[in-house]
């Protein structure tokens, strides 16, 4: 079929720029030798795109096509991350969420659940559980958020306590409220979870400590005690399966606490380690890691976004000029400025993104004196939340902006524009409610 004359449109549009487009890729990128690393590792899933099929595919046939795909990609460079040849930086990881165009619960396993095994597992820990999880041996979740407790981490209701007569821990969900809800990638294929827990020991509770919990054994059965659950249809992100747990006396080895912070002896004396005496919630550092990759990838999906709604604005006609020409609709003021917005904030986005991301890098780096990671989390704290909380919701209202200036045509599911403004609204509220994360911002800065 005749393009109507459309087919020269794009490339007499990207004829006019001012600059260079590679200059400016290697900008974003952060130089000319990440541009090319992030093309290799982005390569990886090449042949593998869906089309407008994946609109027409069911909940499960998306999952299953996740999980097919995931092991495929990286199933070789699991093995590698074992033996320590290979480890993604943050930022690489970044790079693979938003080149994803099936994202499932295996981002679950290497994002917020790896984050936490490396952050607060202790050296042996880690020594035993980190090449299984890094090959994929084990699948994991990050099982913090409950029914009745989101961003107010101190008020989990889950508890942990230690049993010195069996040298375990007895975990429980007591009450309806205290349900771990949302977790990614639970419901079906997770065989894992870091769970958030009270740690009671001796009549005493300790607050909340992160703990290892298998969830289904070498057949994939669920353990006793353990009842999961998914939550169903969401608004998007449909290869997700979210769910839900509740325990009943799940028993867990007293070594499946995660030990890096602080440990419990067979007698249920509780010890904490020295550089976690300051009382900051050390444990909130996979939360800010995640956080920071969260930022950047809002520049990379309102990037996505103003790519569509400017090429169909440049397609796209309406109305005539003085000497009778179909109008390109991005020559229209009011349709130009709309999409310079959207460009603009994605630049924005990307670059306070790169560098947020930098900055939180020193809680991961061995290298750095544990006491100045102490000293600098309460202002990582406070950053993270502001950024976050303003970076995603930004990233959602200029989504749908952009959505919108592709009129009727971005109400389809096969513009791309849609499921993107659909699939990326849950980053808004997870990890923290972008309300409740200012507020807690603000409150750092009162002091």
């Amino acid at each position: 079929m005749d393009s109507g004359g459309t087919e020269k449109v794009l490339p007499e549009e990207r004829s006019r720029a001012s600059f260079k487009t590679e200059a400016m890729t290697n900008v974003l990128d952060g130089g000319e030798a990440k541009t090319k690393r992030r093309r290799w590792i982005v390569g990886m899933s090449r042949g593998m795109e869906l089309g407008l099929e994946k609109y027409h595919m069911s909940r499960e046939e998306l999952l299953q096509r996740h999980v097919k795909d995931f092991l495929e990609i990286h199933g070789e460079w699991g093995d590698r991350m074992a033996i320590n040849k290979f480890k993604p930086t943050r930022e690489e990881v970044v790079w693979m969420s938003e080149a994803a165009m099936n994202s499932g619960p295996f981002w679950d396993h290497y994002v917020p659940f790896w984050t936490a095994l490396q952050g607060q597992a202790s050296p042996e820990q880690l020594a035993v559980w980190g090449p299984r999880a890094a090959r994929m041996g084990i699948v994991g979740t990050y099982a913090q958020t409950e029914l009745g407790h989101g961003s107010n981490v101190r008020g989990l209701q889950t508890t942990a306590t230690f049993d010195p007569a069996t040298d375990s821990f007895v975990l429980n969900t007591p009450s309806l409220t205290s349900l771990k809800w949302w977790p990614g990638g639970m419901a079906k294929l997770a065989t894992h979870a870091v769970l958030y827990a009270q740690l009671v020991t001796k009549g005493k509770s300790h607050g909340v400590h992160a703990f290892l919990l298998q969830l289904r054994d070498e057949n994939h059965g669920i353990l006793p005690g353990i009842e999961l659950a998914e939550l169903g249809p969401k608004m998007g992100d449909h290869s997700h399966d979210s769910g839900c747990m509740r325990l009943r006396d799940v028993r867990i080895p007293r070594q499946y606490l995660l030990e890096k912070y602080q440990h419990v002896d067979k007698e249920g004396v509780y010890h904490k380690a020295q550089v976690a005496e300051a009382g900051v919630p050390l444990h909130y550092s996979s939360m800010l890691l995640t956080r920071a990759s969260w930022v950047k990838l809002a520049g990379g999906q309102t990037a996505k976004a103003a790519t569509i709604a400017v090429r169909y604005s440049a397609v796209r006609r309406q109305g005539f000029t003085a000497d009778g020409e179909e109008r390109p609709l991005v020559d229209h003021t009011v349709q130009r400025h709309r999409l310079l917005v959207g460009v603009a904030v994605a630049y924005a986005l990307k670059f306070t993104g790169n560098a947020f991301l930098q900055k939180v890098l020193l809680l991961e780096d061995p290298s750095t004196d544990p006491k100045a990671k102490v000293a600098q989390m309460p202002a990582l704290a406070a950053e993270s939340a502001s950024l976050k909380a303003f970076s995603t919701s930004l990233a959602a209202e200029v989504i749908e902006d952009l959505r919108k200036c592709c009129g009727g045509n971005g109400y389809l599911l096969s513009s791309g524009i849609a499921a993107l403004a659909l699939d990326d609204l849950w980053h808004v509220t997870a990890e923290g409610d972008f309300v409740v994360l200012l507020l807690s911002a603000a409150k750092y800065h009162v002091k």
